[in-house]
């Protein structure tokens, strides 16, 4: 048995939670379409940024070189260094089975896309190895984010059920940045002058209001992510009060403020 093959099945009995949901094995006949829609549990946190503007990768698997025919993919927003993670697809028949996470140790099948034109046409035009370097100029990707404060209609647009305002400075109805409505399920801010509608692609700690407390959560659109990290600062009878931070990214560029809120009833 060859070493690539052995790393592989390895790497298969180790992650093989990730392959099944409901205990039911993923098949796809199209494992890209699969992966940038999220259609199966991923084996990391891919689209940091959203799918609608990033790199896409692939890398066709030979049972000879990587112990399997098949498909690794991944996405360049979780990657250091030029290096994975990759989504692996074993090749049956005319589907592909989800293996799960793994490594491709000779990345020299590398491909890439952009994200945009798939999503646009429905293929990738795939070029091998690395991307070039985008097209942007740097005054484009170093001109700062603005994170504007909600006004008054955006904020009564939908009724507060027990959610969460956060504030820039102090801490009254002009000063709001972030806000969520429908009993925590989205979120708005208004981002270089446009308002964001957002929903949670990850929360931790969930409904611990203890003093010290930290607390984390992540919401996207698709093009801008929010990225909440806190502390819980007060506790009360019908609200948690927090002060942290709130950052904001938006392609390549990232804007950071300090911010204090609240969330309860």
């Amino acid at each position: 048995m060859t070493a690539p093959l052995i790393f592989l099945l390895l790497a298969f009995l180790a992650t093989g939670v990730n392959a099944v949901s409901g205990g039911q094995t993923f098949r796809t006949r199209d494992p890209l379409k699969a992966f940038v829609r999220g259609d199966y549990p991923w084996g990391d946190d891919y689209f940091i940024h959203g799918n609608g503007d990033t790199i896409l990768f692939r890398c066709v698997l030979l049972e000879k070189r990587d112990g399997f025919d098949g498909v690794a993919l991944s996405e360049v927003s979780i990657w250091g260094n030029h290096g994975g993670p990759w989504e692996m697809f074993r090749k049956t028949g005319t589907t592909f089975e989800y293996v799960g996470p793994g490594e491709v140790r000779d990345t020299s099948c590398l491909e890439s896309c952009r994200s945009q034109d798939y999503l646009a046409s429905g293929r990738c035009r795939w070029q091998r190895g690395w991307p070039d370097a985008p097209t942007a100029t740097a005054a484009a990707r170093s001109r700062p984010l603005a994170i504007d404060t909600l006004s008054e209609a955006e904020l009564s647009a939908a009724p507060f059920e027990c959610d969460c305002e956060f504030h820039r400075g102090d801490v009254d109805g002009r000063t709001v940045v972030y806000a969520t409505r429908a009993h925590r399920t989205r979120a708005v801010a208004r981002i270089d002058g446009t308002t964001r509608q957002m929903r949670l692609v990850r929360k931790t700690d969930e409904g611990d209001c203890r003093e010290g407390r930290p607390h984390s959560e992540r919401w996207t659109d698709g093009s801008v992510s929010i990225d909440l990290d806190t502390t819980v600062t007060t506790s009360g009878d019908e609200a948690c009060w927090y002060l942290g931070r709130m950052t904001v990214t938006k392609g390549e560029r990232r804007e950071r403020i300090a911010v204090t809120g609240s969330c309860g009833c």
